[in-house]
């Protein structure tokens, strides 16, 4: 017997989406705007070495590469230490900004200015989504 969702299975939802569905559906639709084929865009390694190298800097992808390296060896080697905190939120913003960096850049290679792309950036959910759901 199944049973019905609780408000703590809820929970969980909403990060899921935002930070793996939403980012996923829109890496998709920015390689199909880019005359690539969509579903390379979810293969894990190459889809985002690709990403980087279409809408950014293929170099970059190294760079972004590193920065998951050291997060694992910080959580791996340092978890109990003093500075295991600080290592670990400071990689955390880094990887962040690092993976939306591609979605900016995107927005003014497709055509949108530059301010445009800076709210990219900074409200990348949203004005990512303008950028993969228009039609030209």
């Amino acid at each position: 017997m199944r049973r019905s969702p609780t408000p703590e299975d809820e929970k969980y939802f909403y990060p899921l989406f935002f930070f793996v569905i939403w980012p996923a559906v829109l890496r998709c639709l920015y390689f199909q705007k880019a005359g690539d084929k969509p579903f390379k865009a979810l293969i894990p390694f190459y889809g985002t070495y690709k990403f980087f190298d279409l809408f950014f800097n293929r170099r970059f992808f190294w760079i972004y590469l590193l920065l998951w390296i050291m997060k694992i060896c910080v959580i791996a080697f340092l978890r109990s230490t003093v500075v295991y905190a600080a290592l670990n939120n400071t990689l955390d913003v880094l990887i962040f900004l690092s993976a939306i960096l591609p979605f900016a850049t995107g927005a003014w290679r497709m055509g949108e200015g530059i301010v445009f792309s800076i709210f990219t950036f900074i409200l990348y959910p949203l004005f990512a989504a303008i950028v993969a759901f228009q039609k030209d």
